[in-house]
């Protein structure tokens, strides 16, 4: 009875032995796992849309998502800046360049060509591209707010 016991009493003491997962059979320590390091897929920025609406005209709009400073798609973008419930009055551009339109204010905005060759509707706080192919002066207005107009010069 006694050899019983002392043995229990030994696989007890074992157990609590601070040599954390030692193997208490043979004497060696089992073999350490490590992490490999993570491998990510590349990060892209862009949001995922649809393919770009045409407005007619030979015009086309693209959300681009929220960045101001979103400028892909070439080198002549130009921005047209909703700020203060107020458009610029004249934006000059290529024909067919890219036009990046922020909207700066809180509030949703309309850009709606007078002759009808653009109309699109720009959420407070977005960003989103229009592209005008034909050359031509554009007067525009914001449907919400009348009171907002401009002018973009297309060469």
């Amino acid at each position: 009875m006694m050899a019983t016991t002392v043995l229990v009493l030994t696989a007890f003491a074992a157990c609590g032995d601070d040599d954390e997962g030692a193997d208490t059979t043979s004497g060696a320590t089992p073999p350490v796992a490590t992490d490999a390091p993570a491998t990510d897929a590349p990060a892209t920025d862009a949001p995922a849309t649809d393919a770009p609406a045409t407005t007619g005209g030979g015009a086309t709009t693209q959300p681009t998502g929220t960045d101001p400073t979103d400028t892909e798609g070439g080198g002549d973008e130009q921005t047209l800046t909703i700020s203060g419930f107020a458009f610029p009055e004249n934006l000059t551009v290529a024909a067919g360049s890219p036009i990046s339109v922020v909207n700066e204010d809180d509030a949703d905005h309309t850009v709606t060509a007078e002759d009808g060759t653009f109309d699109m509707d720009i959420a407070g706080g977005e960003t989103a591209e229009l592209v005008i192919d034909e050359p031509g002066t554009y007067k525009y207005v914001c449907n919400i707010h009348p009171q907002m107009e401009g002018t973009i010069v297309v060469e």
